[in-house]
């Protein structure tokens, strides 16, 4: 058995809440004892062989941290990943929606490249609004190689690909893998889609996947990787979302918010202020439950509403890519994040008659513990087998440790998911590497759970 692929999701790195940014500058501890983990892991493959790191989105938390914080974070990462603990020899990056700006960057470098080569007589060609979902079709980033330039980190090959990345089977009987950040599951970032269509319901709306993101990328990358590292304004823009994502901290300030913004508007024709206030507050109370959306939905880890949202991109958009794959209805294995809420289950839909469904949660520690929040490892062996090594889920205290492959409900681990356990444990016991790994995580949920609390 070869691990081919290590995915990972949602570690927002740079940002004060996730689990890899050092609270104290220097402290690599935690970075450190996961880079090892992994090592451990990819020296059990056959013949040495490297796998494809896949950072599956909202990897640089370039919504509330500037590029200085993000990218500080992002070299330890690399460096302890990719030099430090070689355990891959490519990655894939496939950005989410807080990290939509390397995307944005990626696509009008591709672009201008395209400008470079036309010929004077050449019609000025169009923008690419979406990349090849194959790895080796995928798109430069100009951007993170003029960030590592001259670094021995990057000998591995990097290469960006958005919305999705598609692992086709190499051998009989084997299934598909689709990988999605996830956000397109939502109805928040298909916000102009929508918007224009309750405005003139005439309009088709978006057919395909390049519509979906020409319609709604510019939304994407202002209001969710751009706006929240804008200066002073960026700063009081995440005080205000961490107000609205929370609903203690929203009845908390709500009055104070609602009665700041009636005052300055002071809307004609409504005579009280009261009355202001009262409207104010039931707008500001609208905007903070779509904010929420399905990363703050407490008691289940996908609601019907997010599996609906996810199925409906399955089947309208990722269909057609899908089958230039050369997909044919075959079994398929989707993994996203996104929510921070890990699980695995099976299901099916119109089109995906076998659907294995994995999401692999993320790094980040809220405020307020939450048990269905946590991180995963998925990994991916070379017959496209696919299992969710989950790390943890949230609790107060950090000692709710899982370090287990989590299969489906009602199936059993997998001879692959069994391969995984004895690499990482003895009898149930984690070995060395991978114990140190835990000891340090917990260490450090702990610790922001104090600071948290101080």
């Amino acid at each position: 058995m070869s691990i081919k692929y290590i995915v990972l999701s949602d570690l927002h790195l740079g940002e004060k809440d996730s689990l890899f940014t050092p609270t104290q500058k220097g402290d690599n501890k935690l970075l450190d004892s996961f880079a090892n983990s992994l090592q451990a892991l990819v020296d059990s493959n056959e013949n040495n062989d490297l796998p494809t790191l896949v950072l599956n989105g909202d990897i640089l938390g370039l919504s509330f941290s500037t590029y200085q914080e993000s990218l500080t974070v992002f070299d330890k990462f690399m460096k302890a990943l990719a030099t430090d603990q070689k355990i891959c020899n490519k990655i894939a990056y496939i950005p989410g929606n807080h990290d939509h700006h390397i995307w944005q960057l990626a696509m009008e470098s591709q672009y201008r490249r395209k400008l470079e080569s036309r010929k004077s007589e050449d019609p000025i060609p169009s923008m690419d609004r979406i990349s090849s979902a194959i790895y080796e079709e995928g798109v430069k980033s100009e951007f993170i190689e003029a960030f590592v330039n001259g670094s021995e980190t990057f000998e591995t090959e990097l290469k960006i690909l958005y919305p999705n990345m598609i692992i086709p089977p190499n051998g009989d009987n084997q299934q598909y893998v689709l990988i999605h950040h996830g956000h397109f599951a939502e109805r928040t970032y298909q916000f102009i889609s929508h918007s224009l269509k309750s405005l003139y319901p005439e309009e088709r709306g978006p057919l395909t996947l390049e519509e979906l993101e020409a319609d709604n990328g510019a939304w994407i990358n202002f209001a969710f990787s751009e706006l929240g590292r804008s200066g002073a304004a960026g700063e009081k823009f995440e005080k205000l979302m961490n107000t609205l994502s929370s609903i203690d901290m929203f009845d908390e300030q709500s009055g104070e918010l609602s009665e700041n913004v009636a005052k300055a508007l002071d809307y004609p024709y409504i005579p009280f202020h009261a009355v202001e206030k009262f409207l104010t507050r039931r707008l500001i109370q609208n905007i903070a439950e779509k904010i929420r959306s399905e990363r703050y939905q407490a008691g289940t880890v996908c609601s019907e509403e997010a599996m609906q949202g996810l199925t409906e991109y399955l089947e309208k958009y990722c269909v057609p890519q899908m089958k230039i794959a050369g997909w044919n209805g075959e079994a398929t294995t989707l993994i996203w994040g996104h929510t921070h809420k890990p699980f695995s289950k099976k299901t099916c839909t119109a089109s995906y008659d076998e659907l294995h469904v994995i999401n692999t949660g993320g790094w980040v520690l809220p405020e307020e513990s939450k048990a269905t929040h946590g991180g995963s490892i998925t990994l991916i062996n070379d017959k496209n087998e696919v299992i969710d090594l989950r790390i943890w889920n949230d609790t107060a205290d950090g000692n709710n440790m899982k370090f287990a492959v989590v299969p489906p409900e009602g199936e059993e681990i997998s001879n692959f998911g069994q391969n995984v356990i004895d690499i990482i444990s003895t009898n149930g016991v984690l070995k060395s590497k991978w114990s140190n790994f835990r000891t340090e995580l917990q260490k450090e949920i702990q610790h922001r759970r104090k600071d948290h609390k101080a």
